[in-house]
């Protein structure tokens, strides 16, 4: 992946996580951070589409089973998504009121819950990353996308990205830092 300028990562915390604090389990954060049981699980977990599974609430967010997309640079990660234009507008106008959230990521291939960091979350518009994707996250991501979407047909998928029916969108992760993640962390017992 040295030699790929961009790739997708779908196990590993992205690379701006300045944490990696996990699994917590679900109950043990409901608790701590008063949350409501049906909050998270099992909405996310069972949410169709195409789009990043992400529920913000207060200044902390869940992201479910995210795509991430890393590029050069050490401001290059991003969430990745498609969906209609009309869902890419909303989400940019949606991340234009969030502050700073504590993230909290459900990898794949993982169980439970990781808390990776305060991150600030920007729609960043750029051309489409999926010409310069490898051929093997291609077929990985739309397996991926085929098991939330049962009866999606990976050919109208790919159609449709190239018709401008299904357009990218990208919410750019930025670190806000390894102090107030790790208060954040003592503060609710996240550390032990």
């Amino acid at each position: 992946k040295a030699k790929q300028a961009w790739y997708l990562e779908f196990t590993k915390p992205p690379n701006t996580a300045t944490m990696g604090r996990g699994p917590i389990p679900f109950d043990y954060l409901a608790d701590q951070l008063m949350l409501n049981d049906d909050t998270v699980s099992p909405p996310l977990e069972s949410t169709p589409g195409y789009e990043t599974r992400i529920h913000a609430e207060s200044d902390f967010a869940f992201i479910y089973q995210p795509f991430i997309l890393e590029g050069p640079g050490p401001e290059a990660t991003y969430f990745i998504e498609w969906g209609t234009p009309d869902r890419a507008e909303q989400l940019a106008k949606w991340t234009e009121t969030l502050g700073d959230l504590h993230l909290f990521l459900w990898p794949y291939e993982r169980t439970g819950w990781y808390y990776i960091g305060l991150h600030s979350l920007v729609y960043a518009e750029m051309e489409s990353r999926w010409p310069m994707l490898e051929r093997n996250e291609k077929m990985r991501l739309l397996d991926l996308l085929r098991s939330r979407n049962p009866g999606m047909v990976p050919v109208q998928f790919r159609n449709e990205i190239r018709q401008g029916k299904k357009v990218q969108a990208c919410l750019r992760l930025e670190s806000k830092g390894l102090m107030e993640s790790e208060d954040f962390a003592k503060e609710y017992g996240l550390l032990s």
